[in-house]
Order: C-alpha cells, then sequence, then structure tokens
C-alpha cells in the first residue's frame, strides 16, 4: 500500500479525476482548484480535523474585507469565501489519502466530520453577515444589516434542518435497533426519498433561474460568492465607467441579488419545513426499514 508520503501532485489529480467521473463527490467546481493544497497539506503531514480547522479562517478573513464597504473589498474578500469552498474539498481528500478506509464508518476519525460540519455554519454566518454589514457602509443604509441577518438565518436553518434530520434520523435507527442497516445507505434513502421530484428540470434558463421545485443554480450555494463577484463588478463599471446610476432608493444590483437570494433561500427552508411535517419522512422509513427486518 502506497504511503501518503509518497504520494505525487500527478497521483492526487488522478484519484480527483477517477472520483468527478464517477460522481462519488461534491463541488465538483471547487474540487478542479483543490490539487495544490491536498498535495501541500499531505506533504506537511497535516490531519484532516488541522485542515479542517485551518479553513475556519478562510470565511474569518472574507468577513474582515466584506464589511470595509467598497467594491474592492467586497470583491477580495468574495475571494476568500470562494476559497473556504476549495479548501472544503481538501479534508476528505487528505483523509482518504492517509487512510483507504476513511469512509468506513467502522475506521472513520469522527473529529475530521465534526469540524468539518462547524466549519459550514462558520461560513454562512461570516458570509451573510459581512454582506449586511459590508451594504450598509457602501450604501449607506443599516437597513442591509437586516438583510444580513435574515440570509444568515436561512443560510444557517439551510444546513442545520439537514444536520438534525440526519442527526434525529440515526438516533431513530438505533433506538429501533435496525443494526443490520448501515447508516449510509438508510441517511442515503432519507434524502433520495425527501429530494424526489425536487431536481430541477427544464431548458437551461430554468435550470438557472428557476425558483421552484428547487433552485437554479443562480441562487445556488455554491455558485452564491462567484455570482456575486460578477453583480459587483457589473455594477462597478455601469457606475464609473458608463456613468449609469443604477443605485435607486439606496438599492442596486448587489443588493436586488442578494435580496433574491434571501428570498428563494427563505422559500426553500418554508417548502423543506412543510414536506418533513406533511410526509414525515423519518418515521415511515424507519417504520418501512424495521418492516422489512421483521
Amino acid at each position: 500500500m502506497e504511503k501518503a508520503g509518497n504520494i505525487t501532485y500527478k497521483d492526487i489529480r488522478a484519484r480527483q479525476a477517477a472520483d468527478l467521473k464517477s460522481k462519488s463527490i461534491r463541488y465538483m467546481v471547487y474540487r478542479r482548484f483543490s490539487t495544490p493544497f491536498t498535495y501541500a497539506f499531505v506533504k506537511l503531514g497535516m490531519s484532516p480535523a488541522s485542515v479542517s480547522i485551518l479553513n475556519f479562517f478562510a470565511p474569518l478573513i472574507g468577513f474582515y474585507f466584506l464589511i470595509m464597504g467598497s467594491y474592492a473589498s467586497m470583491i477580495t474578500g468574495l475571494f476568500f469565501f470562494m476559497m473556504f469552498k476549495v479548501l472544503d474539498c481538501c479534508d476528505g481528500e487528505v483523509a482518504r489519502i492517509q487512510n483507504p478506509k476513511a469512509m468506513d464508518p467502522m475506521h472513520r476519525k469522527l473529529e475530521g466530520v465534526y469540524f468539518d460540519g462547524i466549519s459550514n455554519y462558520i461560513y454562512s454566518v461570516f458570509l451573510g453577515m459581512g454582506l449586511g454589514i459590508g451594504l450598509s457602509e457602501m450604501y449607506g443604509s443599516r437597513l442591509f444589516v437586516s438583510l444580513g441577518v435574515i440570509l444568515t438565518i436561512f443560510l444557517t436553518l439551510e444546513i442545520a434542518f439537514i444536520d438534525v434530520m440526519k442527526s434525529y434520523f440515526r438516533r431513530g435507527i438505533i433506538e429501533r435497533k435496525l443494526n443490520k442497516i448501515t447508516d449510509k445507505h438508510a441517511v442515503g434513502k432519507l434524502i433520495e426519498r425527501i429530494s424526489n421530484g425536487s431536481q430541477q428540470q427544464g431548458n437551461l434558463l430554468k435550470k438557472l433561474f428557476g425558483v421552484y421545485p428547487s433552485p437554479g443554480l443562480f441562487y445556488s450555494t455554491e455558485f452564491f460568492a462567484p455570482m456575486l463577484i460578477a453583480v459587483a463588478l457589473a455594477e462597478y463599471a455601469l457606475i464609473n465607467n458608463f456613468n449609469i446610476e443604477i443605485v435607486l432608493y439606496q438599492f442596486g444590483l448587489l443588493a436586488l441579488y442578494i435580496f433574491l437570494v434571501t428570498a428563494v433561500r427563505a422559500m426553500n427552508v418554508s417548502i423543506f419545513v412543510y414536506k418533513m411535517k406533511k410526509h414525515e419522512y423519518m418515521t415511515n422509513l424507519l417504520e418501512e426499514l424495521q418492516g422489512k427486518k421483521l
């Protein structure tokens, strides 16, 4: 078995290409940029948990730049939030390189998974609040602090609802003594049942800008920071290069886009709560699995 210290940059790239081809990993866009960082972390002998903790600082630095309230500082801050997404790919890669059985629940170290989960909450809080404070400085209105708070709430709730759901579902598996059912299989089945029919279908415009039954890429969490950078550059160019006044009633393109994303995220959370209450996915699936066991 190849030791982690002997792995080459080319080896890591090949593993990533295989994962991308098999579609067994998330963050496919950011994964393509994580290779040099993963290589450095492996060569430095950093543990997956250390990589996750190190990633706490990317949103913190990004927050610092966001609240300065200029186009240049906002774009700089958003790049750090994109860096978070890139580094968020690295802890799992490092774990699999150092321990080929890292994805096996019987051999997985939970500290890395725990800190990785915490980092997602840090990302949401610093991004939402940073945008709110930054826009209030840029446009001169405290209204945008409130918008940032609301965005933060719904970004955080989206993560919390999924995390808490998985936690209670796993607790149900233990309480009902469904020992022969693997955690990964059961949780995967639950997620599949909840998301059934919610994938965005239709033409390209609907996949990009559609709102229901699932948000298009225009509103997605993964592309939020890059979209904000594009909108900020457009707003700056219109104001400074073409002398076009696009800030009306203290509400510019950036504020409009953030408002739209906040509204879509709020709707997404509301629909999730409604569907969970109506269909009782966790209880019904547990009863189904228990029936199969019996």
